[in-house]
């Protein structure tokens, strides 16, 4: 499953949205899901968390391309996208930490 948390300018955590399960067939599709929702919540941060049902933590191509176009089209309306984790039985690596954001 796949977690959006957003953020006011208190750096509150406002709403915690389980936002998909399963796999995603369009990327595209999922972020305008979590942009979408940012906007209605008038967040100007958001925080990605999932897990690799596979315990590997590792992001995938996938993952660091859909990061990527959530970075871009947030920015763009002025909502900061301030990390993206993935869980796995080997740990938590963060976007921030490794570079993509």
């Amino acid at each position: 499953m796949n977690s959006a948390s957003c953020s006011s300018t208190s750096a509150t955590i406002h709403r915690r949205r389980g936002a998909a399960e399963g796999h995603r067939r369009s990327h595209a599709g999922y972020v305008r899901e979590v942009v979408k929702r940012a906007l209605e919540l008038s967040a100007t941060a958001i925080v990605l968390v999932h897990n690799h049902s596979s315990g590997d933590p590792t992001p995938s191509r996938a993952d660091i391309e859909m990061t990527k176009q959530i970075v871009s089209a947030s920015k763009n309306l002025g909502i900061v996208m301030h990390d993206h984790i993935i869980v796995g039985k080997q740990g938590h690596p963060s976007f921030r930490g490794l570079g993509p954001i």
